[in-house]
């Protein structure tokens, strides 16, 4: 079996190779593209966010007011997950940080 590399290695090569010129293409400046949104809270009821969060969601055909119609639910704003749950037995929701560490 193939040995798992922890996610900072991952990160660590990105770092790396961000200083590098482009193989092929143009280079782009990453540092001309930010994040200025805030970390989002853990919500342990996905029902409790905000209304337009929740909107934004059901546009795209996510009700989050009905977990009978699913079987686990994953949220991630950002690079943040906010929520993760599964109501069938045997079955694990998580982040894939997470699930490297387990």
């Amino acid at each position: 079996m193939a040995k798992v590399k922890s996610p900072q290695s991952y990160k660590d090569r990105a770092k790396a190779a961000a200083a590098e010129p482009a193989t092929l293409g143009e280079d782009i400046d990453l540092s001309a593209y930010t994040s200025s949104t805030e970390e989002q809270p853990y919500q342990d009821n996905p029902s409790q966010l905000p209304a337009k969060a929740k909107e934004q969601m059901l546009r795209a055909g996510v009700m989050l007011d009905d977990i009978s119609q699913r079987s686990g639910t994953f949220i991630q704003t950002d690079n943040t997950p906010i929520h993760s749950s599964s109501q069938q037995e045997g079955i694990e929701v998580m982040a894939v940080s997470q699930a490297l560490e387990k």
